[in-house]
């Protein structure tokens, strides 16, 4: 008789959710206000929080002593599968990366940087709206069995190079200080859009797409051991994943650049000064968002050669109001991988998609915005105005 395989519960223990959230076929929902939709069964919930507590701790201050104490979570995000069912085969598992992917990822593209002016001697410091924002930690996924005595229990313990694999049921994870106790919202623009492509059939487009999101959103954390190089090298691997997975034998940086430019055709922009050589060799200007990209490789080609490198190539001198490249990048690569899903029929551009599209070069080129271009910023309405009714 064929042994049964084990079932483990898909949980990040660290995510805390306004509400439930849909991508595709997988649902993220919260334990416990949604427990009894999900787990209907009482003695299965039992099981569920006396496995999960085994598991997951969150730090307390004692009120008596102020001494710091572990204590079980009060609450965290759960997956189900379409039918509802949240508990998953081993072999299964794996393919929940996905859609915590496009989750966390689609987190980050909500990021909003923002100037405000202290009320006192007017300094002007910079802020990023969006809770999760360098916070991809609150994005970790567990594998948890239920029962105490389960053979199949396996935990990964980051470790400064490499993991530990700890068998059996060791102490309670912590929840790591930089994790956030704000609740993420379901106004998440190309999750939907994500969702769908989850559930189109595997494919090259749909792998190289997952891939993409994979290096995005891995060089986004708070860990203190991941130096800022390495997170330039991800960002720029993503874009060349997402941009030129087939590689021809010229320049990369100036492929790489070209076929972004190319995603933006049908926009407006705004030619910078210098020029370069396209691959049919002639010379020409090409647009802002193009050059920002090519200086954005260029900083990633002298980290990886081990060249000398300048702290101010981390900020835009452009935009001093842009925040960092990593800041910058953020907005750059949604709008890159919003044309990419658009191109094959799984995204349709919304009003706000092509307003920052018309809008990045200027952006790139000026001070003019205080940060990346939203919809009802000031320009926003005449923008909407010219395209609404241009003859």
């Amino acid at each position: 008789m064929k042994e049964e395989s084990a079932k483990f519960l898909a949980v990040l223990p660290w995510l805390k959710l306004q509400k439930e959230i849909e991508v595709g076929p997988f649902t993220f929902w919260r334990w416990p206000e949604d427990a009894e939709k999900y787990v209907p069964n009482q003695a299965e919930r039992d099981g569920i929080i006396r496995s999960v507590n085994k598991a997951f701790a969150e730090m307390k201050q004692s009120p008596e002593d102020h001494s710091w104490k572990p204590v079980p979570l009060s609450s965290f995000c759960v997956i189900s599968g379409k039918d509802g069912g949240c508990l998953f085969e081993d072999n299964e598992f794996r393919f929940l990366r996905k859609p915590v992917d496009a989750l966390n990822a689609c987190a980050l593209f909500a990021t909003h940087i923002q100037w405000f002016v202290s009320e006192t001697g007017g300094e002007k410091y910079r802020h990023p709206n969006v809770i999760f924002y360098k916070n991809s930690i609150d994005f970790v996924l567990y594998r948890v069995p239920l029962g105490s005595d389960s053979p199949y229990w396996t935990r990964p313990i980051r470790r400064r190079h490499g993991n530990e694999i700890h068998m059996g049921s060791p102490e309670p994870i912590i929840k790591p200080t930089e994790c956030t106790a704000h609740e993420l919202n379901s106004n998440l623009p190309l999750l939907s859009s994500l969702g769908k492509l989850l559930e189109s059939p595997e494919g090259p487009f749909k792998r190289l797409i997952f891939r993409a999101l994979d290096l995005f959103t891995s060089a986004f954390t708070d860990s203190k051991v991941i130096h800022p190089y390495a997170e330039i090298v991800l960002l720029v691997t993503a874009f060349e994943i997402l941009l030129i997975p087939e590689y021809e034998e010229m320049d990369k940086a100036k492929q790489l650049c070209f076929r972004f430019i190319e995603l933006f055709k049908d926009n407006e922009g705004i030619t910078h000064k210098d020029r370069l050589r396209d691959k049919n060799k002639t010379e020409k200007e090409y647009p802002w968002k193009g050059w920002w990209l090519y200086e954005f490789y260029g900083l990633r080609n002298d980290i990886v050669h081990g060249e000398k490198i300048d702290l101010a190539r981390f900020n835009w001198p452009h935009n001093p109001n842009a925040g960092s490249q990593f800041e910058i990048a953020i907005g750059v690569f949604r709008l890159a991988f919003m044309k990419t899903l658009a191109e094959e029929g799984f995204h349709t551009e919304t009003d706000e998609d092509r307003y920052q599209s018309d809008r990045l070069d200027e952006f790139l080129s000026g001070d003019k915005y205080k940060s990346f271009p939203q919809e009802h910023d000031e320009q926003w309405m005449s923008w909407y105005l010219e395209k609404r009714f241009r003859p």
